[in-house]
């Protein structure tokens, strides 16, 4: 690999880099976390939790936030809350400061996280989280560095003779592109010209890029290529991840699959070259 390839290399796949460290769990959560006096009762806990549409909530126990309730611990009892309350440990806690890539993988595991500033417990993560709007950047991002690591396996793979893996029109349409932007001085080839279609047709058609990214076949990269470009249409419209799956647990799995897809396609740039 040249020095001048490697560079454009690390600047490309700083793309992915910034998408996962530049969004913290600061920019989704509820802060202030919502709380409880622990003096109250099991029937005040259902009542207020229904009226704010909480599932869980922490309790202030003279100032002390180390335990909490869930919905379904109260409702239709009416014993004191503290009696049903459980202990806020390490396994339900996080740092405000993490990554959300990191924050949405572990919901996948888990429906909600309070969040510590510093060693104070100030705020929450829950799934219904995922419908604000860093969430669908994220995402966004993670598909556009992919996309990037594509365009840039195409070029190791296929050399110069990629165009011809585009139809007539494909061509044409990315020639007229770079024709335009060359009018305005933008230092392009035609690959930076590609739309996402086209990159994926020509994965698809391209045994040598399928195999660096494991597809056995052009089928499995059609069906892999077609949620995708809904996911980035959805997103790129403004819409949220859960416009395009509304289940949160189906949703987070999505994203989850979206930054492996990431991690895998900028491993297998320069996997062949010598460094």
């Amino acid at each position: 690999m040249s020095e001048r390839t490697g560079t454009e290399h690390r600047r490309l796949r700083a793309v992915l880099q910034v998408a996962e460290s530049g969004v913290t769990l600061e920019h989704v959560a509820t802060f202030p976390v919502a709380t409880l006096p622990a003096t109250a009762t099991c029937s005040q806990a259902t009542e207020l939790m229904r009226t704010e549409g909480f599932d869980v909530i922490a309790l202030d126990d003279e100032g002390d936030r180390y335990r909490y309730v869930e919905l379904s611990d109260v409702q239709g009892r009416e014993a004191a809350v503290a009696d049903h309350a459980q202990t806020i440990d390490t396994r339900n806690l996080m740092p405000a400061s993490l990554s959300l890539a990191e924050g949405l993988d572990a919901l996948r595991r888990h429906p909600f996280f309070f969040l510590l500033r510093g060693r104070s417990l100030e705020g929450i993560l829950t799934r219904a989280d995922i419908q604000r709007p860093a969430v669908s950047m994220l995402t966004f991002a993670l598909i556009l560095a992919a996309e990037a690591g594509i365009s840039e396996l195409i070029q190791e793979c296929c050399g110069d003779g990629w165009p011809q893996l585009l139809s007539d029109s494909r061509r044409s349409k990315a020639l007229d592109v770079l024709e335009q932007r060359q009018q305005y001085n933008a230092e392009l080839t035609l690959r930076d010209c590609l739309m996402l279609d086209d990159r994926l047709v020509v994965l698809q058609k391209s045994e040598a890029v399928r195999k660096r990214l494991g597809f056995d076949s052009g089928e499995r990269v059609r069906v892999w290529s077609k949620e995708l470009k809904r996911l980035r249409d959805t997103l790129a419209h403004g819409g949220s991840v859960l416009d395009h799956q509304p289940d949160p647990q189906a949703a987070l799995d999505m994203i989850h699959e979206v930054r492996a897809t990431a991690h895998r396609v900028w491993d297998a740039v320069g996997a062949n070259s010598s460094e």
